[in-house]
């Protein structure tokens, strides 16, 4: 049996430009390509990372003519997707509806309404390995599709982990793609920062409820994996970048302090990037010194808001005042700090003012990307607007949910004009910041690869002005007829 995964692109093009900084392997493919391996032929087209001019479809359809594969499997990793699967579902059926289609990933247990049609043969949710292991195994020996579903109905909503299970990714199937995955580190300039990366596992789910995020739905029990599977994984990463592909990596700090006393006393040497919560940060600066020496090189830091009060309707439960102490400890350990912040359909033109002020001058932060609070279903957010304003609404299209485009209504100006103040303010930022460093430099020396960079964002803050012309173009209630007006 041939089975073909697939990391699908999106047809939205606010995401599709904004690629250009970050591109991370797809970990949940490369874990069950690894259990699938000794059984069966397998292949992998990474979609977003194609370097060629041919269109979806027609790569889609060359893949399967030249593998003939009795099995496709598709990520959906994030909303955004949900078309591009929808569409490339019904193509594979046009073409040999003998193929079984699966479709998995975060999306797909969020919202398996989004792919609820006679294109898609099996939808996987929660534990999705053991599951997906499961239907690959009944399929191969010969039960139909039918029968495979009436005898594992509800075995996807199994509670017990399997995250201590974990297979070693198997990285083989992406060799191809192996160039593009990587991710801008603490260096200036678009050449020089853009540094080849791995990902890695070591744990899941948040203690923590902020309001806005979906992580804790899909993982509400927080769980770590053994030291010894990371430290063998470690070893054989090729890459000197690894970043640690965890919902928040700092919140164990017994297992963090073992992990890297276990590096140390394996003599790994890499340079890792890794999430936290600025109050992880502060509440352990000893941690943070010991993975400064073991190669800590750069931290994305959950900044959120400018004001208490913004983090405070978010539910993120710390302070602003955290948020400059996280940021003096990862400075004084030389690791660059990459920020997110969020701003939201409240603002007015001088919330945006404030949050670029203090940002980029209270702070001095050199990068820091920001995002649209955005309603994911299945949030206590959308949960809540959903009852309460259902009027703020502007798109209920999967596709559009994209953390840089507004879906809610703004309450102080026009969608014309959040767009424009949302794009100036990123624009703004990075107009005369040298990005990805803590440090100061001389601007001169990196100019033409600065001057690059800002080149290559320019598609993106033209795609955000213009994104809200397109909300009407499509149902999500009917995603499969109408993909085509994208």
């Amino acid at each position: 049996m041939k089975i073909l995964f697939i990391q699908p692109k999106s047809i939205n093009r606010v995401i599709e430009n904004a690629n250009h900084i970050y591109n991370f392997e797809p970990l949940g493919i490369y874990y069950l390509a690894s259990l699938m391996l000794a059984e069966y032929e397998i292949d992998f087209l990474d979609l977003i990372n194609e370097s060629t001019d041919l269109g979806e479809s027609e790569i889609v359809s060359n893949k399967i003519k030249h593998f003939n594969p009795g099995i496709i499997v598709f990520s959906a990793l994030t909303s955004v997707r949900t078309s591009s699967i929808n569409k490339s579902c019904k193509l594979i059926k046009n073409i040999n509806s003998d193929i079984i289609t699966i479709v998995g990933g975060p999306h797909a247990f969020l919202m398996p309404n989004d792919f609820n049609n006679d294109f898609i043969d099996f939808l996987v949710t929660k534990n999705s390995i053991p599951f997906f292991v499961q239907i690959i195994s009944m399929l191969s020996k010969g039960f139909s599709v039918q029968q495979v579903k009436e005898t594992i109905t509800g075995s996807c909503l199994l509670e017990k982990s399997k995250l201590k299970e974990l297979p070693i990714p198997h990285r083989e199937i992406g060799v191809r793609y192996k160039s593009k995955y990587s991710i801008a580190i603490g260096k200036p300039g678009i050449q020089k920062i853009k540094e080849p990366i791995s990902s890695i596992k070591t744990s899941s789910g948040c203690p923590f409820r902020c309001n806005f995020c979906c992580l804790w739905q899909l993982y509400p029990k927080y769980e770590k994996r053994e030291v010894d599977p990371i430290i063998d994984e470690l070893k054989i990463i090729e890459t000197d970048y690894v970043f640690f592909a965890d919902d928040e990596s700092m919140i164990d700090m017994n297992f963090m302090n073992q992990l890297a006393d276990k590096i140390i006393e394996n003599n790994i040497s890499k340079k890792y990037v890794m999430y936290s919560r600025v109050d992880s940060i502060v509440r352990n600066e000893k941690i943070i010194e010991k993975w400064a020496q073991v190669g800590f090189t750069q931290i994305w830091l959950g900044l959120e808001g400018c004001t208490d009060l913004q983090l405070k309707r978010y539910e993120k439960k710390n302070h602003i005042f955290d948020q400059e102490k996280a940021i003096k400890i990862a400075r004084k350990y030389n690791i660059s700090v990459h920020a997110t912040a969020l701003v939201d359909y409240t603002f007015s033109k001088s919330d945006f003012n404030r949050m670029l002020d203090y940002t980029k001058n209270h702070l001095g932060l050199t990068s820091c990307h920001f995002f649209i609070l955005t309603p994911f279903r299945g949030t206590k957010y959308h949960s809540e607007l959903i009852k309460s304003q259902p009027e703020l609404f502007l798109t209920h299209n999967p596709d559009h949910y994209s953390i840089r485009q507004s879906v809610l209504k703004p309450e102080k100006m026009s969608i014309d004009e959040f767009h424009f103040e949302y794009a100036e303010l990123q624009r703004k930022f990075n107009s005369d910041t040298i990005p990805f460093e803590c440090n100061s430099f001389e601007k001169k020396e990196y100019e033409d690869e600065f001057k690059e960079l800002k080149k290559m964002n320019m598609p993106l803050y033209e795609n955000i002005l213009n994104s809200h012309l397109e909300y009407e173009t499509t149902s999500a209630n009917n995603l499969i007829t109408e993909y085509a007006l994208y």
